[in-house]
């Protein structure tokens, strides 16, 4: 019986002899579908891009669990606490920092080019640092000398500082002096740049070794955290759950940048749910197909339930012709929006790195999320078809053959 309600359904949709109003709303009804769909693929696979490369940005740049001692900056990290901290399963890497806000200064007198920065000291900066700056996996370990500072490009950029360059750092902690408080500064040479992609971090972030830190902070030659790196950055409330640290203070990548993330989901969410809207306005459309249909088919209604057609078949024929709407809609809307999302990283996108914190629009395209918006649309164009169907069902055989 199934295949007799499939066979009416394909010939009511596709019959060529059909009035051509009917079939026109049909096919608007299928492109309303398949621009929701396409315009759902695209929308959320790029914002899944965003969100897969920011957090990656993150995870690879700022501490998975970050321990700071309760009494400020110390000039070494007790070595047990750092041996418990290597010793966890899970944990990749573990390394004392030293970071300060500074300023840096490039040229003098007024044409001199100032900004805030953020000041790191390392020993060494490599593909196996805790801090991943882009080097070749093969690279040697890069160490910083004396009065080397190393810029991140977009920062260089901002200051117009080439290899080379003679470059100020002020200390943001007054020392004495025998005319006062004063302010430390130290010069530098461009030893030279990196780049993350990540132009938050980069035109933000400077390198010195901890010698050169110490001699511009006298006061605080401690180290300022522990940068703990982890196998899976998910797994870090759960490490931290691990550990007992009297005396310090921990707090996961998830707190300190949590807020961000979240503000992120929310946007997907309101996006899916306004872009889903276009499927609804199909869907009223397929109502209203399906109820010409139904109109135009009402003498084929009563012959068909007058020879022994059911109630449940009858319903079933247009419920059918409302899957076929939705099928034939997601599908195309899908081979849309997938074509359209595998043609996007080919095209040159103008977007401020300084406001996305990257070049070139990302799309990242997820199975689960797919299945999502095929399953979504094919539902809400199942339930368009459901009144139709139940007012075919109702149709009396007397009443559809009386005046014909």
């Amino acid at each position: 019986m199934k295949s007799f309600e499939w066979f009416v359904a394909w010939r009511y949709l596709f019959n060529r002899e059909r009035k051509a109003l009917v079939s026109v709303i049909t096919f608007i009804s299928m492109g309303g579908v398949a621009v929701g769909v396409a315009a759902l693929i695209v929308v959320i696979g790029v914002m899944d891009g965003a969100d897969e490369l920011l957090f990656g940005k993150v995870a690879d740049l700022y501490p998975h669990l970050r321990v700071t001692s309760e009494t400020g900056a110390s000039e070494e990290f007790d070595p047990a606490v750092l041996e418990q901290l290597r010793a966890i399963d899970g944990v990749d890497r573990v390394e004392p920092i030293m970071a300060k806000q500074t300023f840096i200064q490039a040229g003098s007198g007024i044409e001199a080019k100032k900004q805030g920065i953020q000041l790191i000291a390392l020993d060494e900066l490599g593909p196996d640092s805790v801090f991943d700056l882009g080097f070749p996996e093969d690279s040697e370990p890069v160490k910083l000398g004396p009065r080397a500072i190393l810029l991140g490009l977009p920062l260089a950029a901002n200051l117009e500082a080439r290899r080379g360059t003679k470059m100020l750092l002020f200390s943001t902690s007054p020392v004495r002096t025998a005319m006062g408080p004063a302010i430390k500064q130290r010069s530098f040479r461009v030893s030279g740049h990196f780049r993350t992609n990540f132009y938050e971090f980069d035109a933000n972030s400077a390198f010195v070794s901890p010698e050169q830190m110490r001699k511009l902070y006298p006061k605080q030659k401690g180290y300022d955290y522990i940068h703990v790196k982890l196998k899976d950055p998910f797994e870090a409330d759960k490490v931290k759950a691990q550990l007992h640290l009297p005396g310090y203070r921990m707090t996961t990548w998830s707190e300190e940048n949590g807020a961000f993330f979240q503000a992120l989901k929310l946007e997907k969410l309101a996006l899916f749910v306004i872009l889903m809207l276009i499927i609804f306005v199909a869907a009223f459309n397929i109502i209203g197909t399906l109820i010409m249909m139904v109109m135009d088919k009402t003498r084929e209604i009563g012959i068909l339930k007058a020879i022994g057609a059911s109630q449940r078949a009858t319903a079933n024929i247009f419920l059918f012709n409302g899957i076929m709407i939705g099928l034939v809609g997601t599908g195309l809307g899908m081979a849309i929006g997938l074509g359209i999302c595998a043609l996007i990283p080919a095209i040159e996108f103008e977007m401020p790195p300084s406001i996305y914190n990257f070049k070139h629009l990302p799309v990242t395209v997820k199975p689960l999320t797919i299945t999502l918006i095929v399953l979504c649309s094919m539902i809400i164009s199942t339930l368009a078809a459901l009144f139709p169907a139940l007012q075919a069902a109702r149709l009396k055989p007397v009443d559809a053959l009386r005046y014909d």
